[in-house]
This record gives structure tokens, C-alpha cells and sequence, in this order.
């Protein structure tokens, strides 16, 4: 079905230059979820049934993945990896840490921090675009945004554009639901003083499709963002993230093929090794394309997993660490002191 690529007349003793390559599987992604979107709308008008649907999206996606194999390219390297330029960090640039004595100062400077990214976005294009992951991250946004208003000034969420940075694949009201946490915790909360915010939650009539909620997750950052063609990645004014146990952040887990995604802005995983196994995500070029980039992890469950991030070789390979390696000074971690205790990386007195 995707016929305007024949990558089977492609030589394989022939080695292509990476940036002709790269090109080259842009452009056969690009068809791909041009054609599948025609297919579809096709479909739909000819009365296909959803799981008729589903499998012609299927098959489409397996033909993709067969056609970008006879390319004669190996996969990249991790980001972060030794011969990364990654690697070769600036002398200085380096993410920030930042350590408190309880989460009532920790909120106290996230919104300050939170506040000089918001004013920034306003100048640079008068709206500030935002993604957040789920966990315990709404609740302590909530203590930190919706403090009354004081000298560090004033967030109006009625300029606030939201996205997720992963999500799962289940319906907005499901208690695994990223969307409904940061609803219960934050959204619902907000005063009608403070505006409210444009928010984009997935759209659940593909939950059965983890694909096709990925490239409609995507189309609508594009919406905002700009066509893709024209805009290499979405630039976000802030990402908050959280970071697990095993140090994987969004829906990027260690050693996961999906760290390699290069292409995509929004990709799925069916398989994550934390329960739900369907999810989208920003993928790890997006996440650390951000004007900025903060961390929020807090408690002494914490202390292991951040000292492997911060203090070992080991550590920069993980999700977490690819995005301090990618976003180096752009990242800030507001940590309590439990979190970092035992931690040699250097704090920051303030930001």
C-alpha cells in the first residue's frame, strides 16, 4: 500500500550517508501516516466496521515496518551514549539542582520558577505552552500554582496551553488516568479569577489503537505548534516531569526501543513494564527540545534512584539522565533534602 518509496530496490551493499538515510525514513514515516489518514477517512465513509478499521491501520503499520528494515541503516545509539555529542557536555552546562527543606518551600520556589518561565513564554509568543506528567507531580503543582498571589507575581492560566507528556490509554475518568489526576488535583481547583486553561486530553475513542492515538495526540501539537514539515519538533516553554524508581520519566523507560524514536513527537508503547501497558508519550527529542525542563521528586524513596542519576556513568543512560544529558542547563531539579541526601552532584543555592 505505501508505493511511493521502493525501498526494496535499495542495495544493501550500498552504505548510504546517515543524513540521506534519515531523510529517506522521514519521508517513508511521512507517507505513512498521510496514506493511513486517507485510508481511514475512506473507510469511515464506506461504513467500514471499527475492527475493520483497525486491522487495515494494522497491516499498514507492519508494511511501515517491514519497508524501513530493508533500509540499509543500524539502529543509532542511545542518546547519551559514548560517542554521543551529548557526551562532550559544555564546561558549566549542566542541569541545576535545587534542594529544600520540606515541600512547602519547594513549592514555594517552583512557583517562583514556574512564574519566570510563564513571563518568558508571554514575551516570546503571548501564551505559555505547558506538559505535565501524572503522578504525585498535580499535587504539589496545585500547593505551588495556586498559592495567593505574592512578589515572585501572578499565573494566569487563561494563556496556558497543557499537554501531557505521557498518557495512558484508558478512559479520562479511570483512576490510572494522568488527565484525571491533574483534574481532580489541579484543574478543578482553579479559581475563575486565575482563567482557565486550554487543556488536551487524549482522544479515548482510539484507546483500542495506541498508534492512531499517538499520531491524533500528535496532530494536535501540530495544530498548535505549526505543521510539522515546517517546525522540526515542538518547543514547549516548560516540561514538568516526574521520575520513577527505575529512573524512567514520561512514558521512556530504560533500555525501551521507543528511546530511540527520532521522528515522531508523540509515539506508543504497548508494552510498558509498568502497569498500563498501553500509553503514548512525548518522545525523548521533544522532551529535551524544552525552553525548559524541571524535575519534580521528593522523599527519601527517592535517594537511590537520583544518586544513580546524578552522581554515576551508569545513571546518564537512563530516561532521566538522557534528558539531563540532552537538556543539560535548561534542567532544574526541585528535590527535598531526603531525596538528595548522600548525592555529591553540587546544589544550587537559588535560582
Amino acid at each position: 500500500m505505501i508505493s511511493r518509496i521502493d525501498s526494496s530496490s535499495l542495495d544493501p551493499q550500498i552504505p548510504f550517508c546517515s543524513k540521506c538515510v534519515e531523510e529517506l525514513k522521514r519521508k517513508m514515516t511521512a507517507d505513512f501516516h498521510e496514506e493511513r489518514r486517507e485510508m481511514t477517512r475512506v473507510a469511515r465513509v464506506r461504513d467500514w466496521t471499527d475492527e475493520e478499521i483497525s486491522a487495515m491501520r494494522i497491516e499498514l503499520r507492519d508494511q511501515l515496518y517491514e519497508e524501513l528494515k530493508s533500509v540499509n541503516k543500524p539502529l543509532p545509539p542511545l542518546p547519551g551514549g559514548d560517542d554521543s555529542a551529548s557526551r562532550r557536555r559544555t564546561m558549566g552546562k549542566q542541569p541545576n539542582l535545587y534542594s529544600f527543606d520540606g515541600i512547602d518551600s519547594l513549592a514555594t520556589a517552583l512557583r517562583k520558577y514556574v512564574l519566570q518561565c510563564q513571563s518568558a513564554g508571554f514575551e516570546r509568543h503571548n501564551a505559555f505552552k505547558v506538559a505535565v506528567s501524572g503522578g504525585s507531580l498535580p499535587k504539589t503543582l496545585t500547593k505551588a500554582l495556586l498559592a495567593q498571589d505574592d512578589e515572585a507575581g501572578k499565573v494566569d492560566f487563561s494563556k496556558w496551553e497543557v499537554f501531557f507528556a505521557d498518557e495512558r490509554a484508558v478512559p479520562l475518568d479511570h483512576e490510572d488516568s494522568n488527565y484525571k489526576v491533574l483534574k481532580d488535583e489541579l484543574l478543578d481547583k482553579i479559581p475563575e479569577s486565575m482563567g482557565k486553561p486550554i487543556v488536551h486530553p487524549i482522544d479515548v475513542h482510539y484507546m483500542g489503537d495506541v498508534q492512531e492515538m499517538a499520531d491524533q495526540y500528535q496532530d494536535a501539537l501540530m495544530k498548535s505548534f505549526a505543521a510539522k514539515d515546517s517546525v522540526k519538533i515542538p518547543i514547549f516553554d516548560l516540561l514538568l516531569l516526574g521520575c520513577g524508581p527505575d529512573g524512567h520519566t514520561c512514558s521512556l523507560f530504560p533500555n525501551h526501543e521507543l528511546l530511540r524514536e527520532s521522528d515522531a513527537w508523540v509515539a506508543p508503547i504497548e508494552d510498558s513494564p509498568k502497569p498500563p501497558k498501553k500509553r503514548i508519550t512525548l518522545t525523548l527529542p521533544v522532551v529535551t527540545g524544552g525552553i525548559k525542563i524541571a524535575f519534580v521528586a521528593t522523599g527519601e524513596g527517592k535517594r537511590e534512584i537520583l544518586s544513580k542519576i546524578l552522581d554515576t556513568e551508569e545513571g546518564r543512560s537512563l530516561p532521566c539522565g538522557l534528558v539531563n544529558e540532552g537538556g543539560a542547563e535548561k534542567v532544574s531539579w526541585f528535590t527535598d533534602h531526603g531525596a538528595v541526601q548522600g548525592v555529591s552532584f553540587p546544589r544550587r543555592g537559588s535560582l
